[in-house]
């Protein structure tokens, strides 16, 4: 900012400090007005609070009076366009998407310093736009242990570094930490202690005796933004918000869309009102996927930094707390959980390609995230979870899925329903993953039996079945019994006949090594 504000430049310099709320803009703001103060930098510094239009027109009035220029806007920007000199216009809190500062802006020489939540806000500052992250490690627990009568040993670093790293390195819910220790009714780990089991209390809470000046609690800082958002970004917050807080696919909801729209017959009386009403208004007039309602949703939500987006990796994330607010506000309602679960569930796809593969992969942490509520979706959206778990390797976490799967769909479709022996198939494949053939033996042989019976002999899911029994044969070292499946596959003419013998060949080898 300093070489910014010292630099030549042609008509107004304007600068944007943006990011989350409680990440310390207005500090660093005033930490470089009170530097420049020092050096003179500037000949006078105006303070307005962009909060609403009313509260600019008030600080703007309250400048022109002070300066007897006037009354109104007018008056001061008449009067500060008549000054040569280096002034600096303050505008803090310019968070409200609705507000236009453009109308304030343009001077025709001066400074101007912006804090804001608004990331769009950068569009006035193309030259000088400053996201304020959150401090580091050592910056943290210094701003922590400012004025607090704690010897600083190794013990006492410990304790504050386990503080602010659970509290996101944000300035303002550190301040409030500080401030709650001040009252000296616990030392450090008594507050982290009490943090672990009620955070979401603290950080409502704001300290009668703060000393930052600052109106809200970190919690009701956020909420300032959340109730700003449209109907439809709330529903797209309240599915994100019970994954993992960081790796979330820029188009998951495209994916969903799509994976929705694919098999919508197969989804339409599973899948949760709110997840086909999101994807309804995405779809607006059209029956296709709208990319610019998607992107508009999106800047909705990342203008009021409740969201990042990480372009390079494509991937949306959460501050950690943000995260927990959100969740605490929605854990509650059992429907908001299903409905995410269900929506991560149409994400996920079911093809075979190496794409496909790949894709499971990378969102069983987002899977892993949702599932710590438990798991409360339809069996029809089941079926992806398990695949996606299998493909990462997490084959203990496959198998609970699996044999949910199976007892849910044989309380609602029965034994012989085709989705059912689907899921005791799928269970057969999780138990040999674990080394349990001899469980997943016994379920191979039901379901070729009943689909024998119910479908034939030469039909393609049958065959499937003997090609899964086979497996659980070899796995158990069992090859002679393999070979009259083999016999009894080959007496039928099909095409999924090449899939059979691929499995087969082994048994034949070994069953010709031990005669």
């Amino acid at each position: 900012m300093t070489e910014y504000f010292n630099s030549n430049h042609d008509g107004c310099r304007v600068c944007v400090l943006y990011g989350l709320g409680g990440a310390g803009k207005t500090q660093v703001g005033l930490r470089f007005v009170l530097l420049c103060q020092k050096s003179r930098r500037f000949t006078d510094v105006f303070f307005l609070d962009a909060s609403n239009i009313d509260t600019l027109h008030t600080d703007f009035k309250t400048i022109a009076r002070a300066n007897s220029a006037g009354s109104t806007v007018e008056d001061v920007q008449h009067y500060l366009s008549s000054r040569q000199d280096e002034w600096l216009l303050f505008f803090d809190n310019a968070d409200d998407p609705s507000l236009d500062l453009g109308p304030f802006l343009s001077w025709s020489h001066g400074n101007v310093l912006i804090t804001t939540r608004n990331v769009s806000m950068r569009a006035h500052a193309p030259d000088c736009h400053i996201r304020i992250h959150s401090l580091t490690m050592e910056e943290s627990v210094a701003l922590l242990m400012r004025g607090i009568d704690i010897g600083m040993d190794e013990r006492t670093r410990s304790a504050a570094a386990e503080i602010v790293e659970e509290l996101g390195f944000l300035p303002l819910t550190i301040t409030h930490a500080r401030a709650y220790l001040e009252h000296g009714s616990c030392d450090l780990e008594g507050y982290l202690e009490l943090y672990r089991i009620d955070h979401q209390s603290l950080l409502q809470e704001r300290p009668v005796q703060s000393t930052d000046n600052y109106e809200y609690s970190v919690y009701s800082t956020w909420m300032l933004s959340f109730k700003r958002l449209s109907e439809h970004a709330v529903v797209f917050l309240q599915l994100l918000c019970f994954m993992h807080h960081e790796g979330i696919p820029l188009r998951i909801v495209e994916m969903a869309y799509q994976n929705f729209v694919k098999q919508n017959n197969y989804y339409e009386d599973c899948v949760p009102q709110s997840v086909r009403d999101l994807f309804a208004h995405l779809r607006g007039g059209g029956t296709d996927w709208s990319p610019y309602r998607y992107r508009s949703l999106l800047n909705e939500i990342l203008s009021l930094s409740l969201i990042q987006s990480d372009v390079v990796n494509r991937t949306l994330s959460f501050h950690p707390l943000v995260q927990k607010l959100l969740r605490s506000l929605f854990e509650a309602n059992r429907q908001l959980i299903t409905a995410s679960q269900s929506f991560l569930s149409l994400a996920l796809p079911t093809g075979e390609s190496t794409d496909d593969h790949a894709c499971r992969r990378t969102l069983v942490v987002q899977l892993r995230g949702t599932v710590e509520y438990g798991i409360n979706i339809h069996p029809n959206l089941l079926y992806p979870f398990g695949r996606a778990y299998h493909d990462a390797g997490k084959y203990a976490d496959a198998c609970r899925i699996c044999e949910l799967d199976v007892k849910l769909r044989q309380e609602l479709y029965g034994l012989e329903h085709p989705d059912t022996l689907q899921s005791m198939s799928s269970l057969a494949v999780s138990y040999r993953a674990l080394g349990r053939a001899a469980e997943a033996l016994p379920l191979c042989k039901q379901v070729l039996e009943l689909r024998k019976r119910l479908l034939g002999s030469d039909h393609p899911d049958t065959l499937h079945s003997m090609n899964n029994l086979t497996s659980s044969y070899m796995a158990l070292g069992r090859a002679k019994e393999a070979l009259p499946l083999n016999k009894q596959s080959l007496t039928f003419s099909h095409p999924f006949h090449h899939v059979v013998l691929k499995t087969l060949t082994p048994a034949f080898s070994q069953d010709r090594d031990s005669v």
